[in-house]
């Protein structure tokens, strides 16, 4: 009998906090490609999101993300990208991914904004070598031209509509209204604890 080669999906963002939106995203991904791992990476600044950067620190934001998937099997904290100084990319952290699960299949978990700006990313080419690209839609989107032709219509995934902003939930932190509907009652807790987005 073959060996079953270890699923493993990075997930990485700004999880500034992270919500009901990453948490659907993870869970549709981990049961329709059946992954035995998702791990949620919390990036210290975005190269992309240089002018505006995280709210809360990242400690703050590995603590959250622990209180939100704790009781999601096989969802872990993956803390690969808090060793980088201050700006992270993919790649460098698909790399040590690979280097320390060298017999795991890798997969790179993305949203439908997120992998729109894919094209831009460093050494795109390199991460579609390395990891397996799963998508998450709200509509049919297909990327144009080649980058179809690398990634197979399958990986794009349409997704039940969970509009949810992370700027939206900071913004309605900051006016004191209810995020029940948005943010697992734990993270809000922790928010509330450690007064993070009220300015």
């Amino acid at each position: 009998m073959q060996n079953h080669m270890k699923k493993i999906a990075f997930f990485g963002g700004s999880f500034d906090p992270i919500h009901f939106g990453h948490l659907n995203l993870a869970i549709q991904m981990k049961e329709r490609f059946e992954l035995d791992q998702v791990l949620f990476s919390p990036t210290p600044c975005s190269p992309f999101k240089l002018d505006s950067p995280p709210g809360a620190s990242l400690e703050h934001r590995s603590k959250m993300i622990k209180k939100a998937i704790n009781e999601i099997d096989s969802f872990l904290l993956c803390e690969i990208e808090s060793k980088f100084e201050k700006i992270s990319y993919t790649i460098d952290a698909l790399l040590e991914l690979k280097q320390i699960n060298l017999d795991a299949q890798i997969f790179l978990i993305l949203s439908n904004e997120a992998f729109k700006g894919f094209n831009k990313w460093k050494e795109s080419d390199k991460i579609l070598e390395i990891a397996t690209i799963l998508v998450g839609s709200r509509d049919n989107y297909l990327p144009d031209g080649e980058l179809l032709g690398k990634i197979p219509k399958e990986n794009f995934v349409k997704m039940p509509i969970l509009d949810i902003s992370a700027t939206e939930i900071r913004e309605r932190l900051k006016k004191d209204l209810y995020c029940g509907h948005l943010v697992n009652h734990k993270v809000l807790e922790y928010i509330e604890l450690h007064k993070l987005y009220q300015s």
